[in-house]
């Protein structure tokens, strides 16, 4: 039998948009690990434990802020907007390689390789014991 259950604790922040109370929810479900997030009691917008925009939430103070231009970017942008940095230097990196050392890269691509599988098996396990 699968059973769920949902606990709250007071974050002590406020919510920006609405002024209501933020609460950290922590869901738990038989067989899986814990979910946590903030989430505001009045107009039930989520975020992440870092902070990015999960849920939108409801109310005339969302519809105020959002018609403000206030309430957070899209999860796409703001992937962009963290990362842009290292892509680019990753691509000025690449072009190095190819313009001076054509064999290195040739070497460097299986490194690449194990390095990116390596994260992505580490970003996979630290979502499920999230």
């Amino acid at each position: 039998m699968i059973e769920t259950s949902t606990s709250w604790e007071d974050s002590g922040f406020d919510c920006k948009y609405c002024g209501g109370e933020v609460f950290k929810r922590t869901d738990r479900e038989t067989g899986r690990p814990a979910r946590s997030c903030f989430q505001c009691k009045q107009c039930g917008c989520q975020w992440t434990l870092d902070g990015d925009l999960l849920r939108e939430g409801n109310g005339p103070a969302w519809e105020a802020a959002k018609k403000a231009g206030q309430t957070a970017v899209s999860s796409d942008q703001s992937f962009w907007q963290k990362n842009m940095l290292w892509l680019i230097v990753g691509f000025i990196g690449l072009l190095v390689l190819l313009r001076f050392f054509p064999v290195l890269l040739r070497l460097a691509v299986p490194v690449l390789i194990v390095a990116g599988l390596g994260w992505l098996i580490y970003r996979f396990i630290e979502r499920q014991t999230r």
